[in-house]
């Protein structure tokens, strides 16, 4: 706090280099062939934990890699019916290369804590939502969105 002398601060990150464009072939690939989404999220995901296992030992990285893997069960969740639909809504891209700066964060947080940076690490997807301003579609068929609450 305050007190302490500290400042408290928020850092703000993006995906590390490469990972948006991985994540963007896990959806592409969802569209043509679920296995080939599959083989290219292990590929973001693995290469996303090596990084993390760099920085950090494994008392730190265990869980953050545990919520990797779960992220990734959470994305073949999202992707599984893009071939049905043989489209991308843009809610889905957003979501799917949005884990790309949660990761980033994470990982940030595991390497900060070796440095001894008083730090957490917040999912701010559980703190800032979107809400919408309509009830169903907007013009022409296109979802609609409004601020954030």
């Amino acid at each position: 706090g305050r007190d302490s002398g500290t400042i408290p601060t928020l850092a703000v990150v993006s995906a590390r280099g490469g990972m948006t464009d991985l994540l963007v072939k896990v959806v592409d690939f969802a569209l043509v062939n679920f296995e080939q989404a599959k083989v290219a999220l292990d590929d973001a995901v693995e290469t996303q934990i090596s990084l993390l296992k760099e920085l950090a030992s494994s008392e730190i990285t265990d869980p953050i890699e545990a919520r990797f893997r779960n992220d990734a069960k959470d994305i073949l969740s999202v992707i599984q019916s893009l071939r049905m639909i043989n489209t991308v809504p843009a809610v889905t891209m957003e979501v799917v290369t949005g884990f790309g700066e949660i990761w980033s964060a994470q990982t940030l947080n595991a390497y900060l804590q070796t440095q001894d940076v008083p730090c957490d690490w917040i999912d701010a997807r559980k703190i800032l939502v979107v809400k919408s301003d309509s009830s169903g579609l907007g013009e022409k068929g296109a979802a609609s969105t409004g601020g954030v609450a």
